[in-house]
């Protein structure tokens, strides 16, 4: 019995993607957020799936999802607003 062919790459630059919807716009368009793997179509399936859980927990303990791809300088300026500021008086 021959061995099964390895599925090829799907995306232009030679990796594996996969794409989800995550939700609509007021439109009814559909918001897509696509995952990529230079290994496997199932390692970029595995990353949707962990994003998706990472989501759930966010809104079950109410704790903002931390997005990796977010800027040093950007999370600062969160970090300031939301939890330094309430705590800080003002200087006079």
């Amino acid at each position: 019995m021959p061995r099964p062919k390895k599925e090829q790459p799907n995306h232009s630059g030679g990796l594996y993607e996969v794409k989800i919807t995550i939700g609509k716009t007021l439109d009814g368009k559909l918001i897509r957020k696509s995952f990529y793997s230079s290994t496997s179509k199932a390692d970029a399936k595995q990353q949707a799936d962990e994003w998706k859980i990472q989501q759930e927990a966010s809104k079950i303990s109410g704790l903002p999802h931390v997005n990796k791809d977010l800027k040093f300088s950007e999370w600062a300026k969160i970090w300031l607003e939301t939890y330094k500021k309430p705590k800080v008086k003002p200087h006079i």
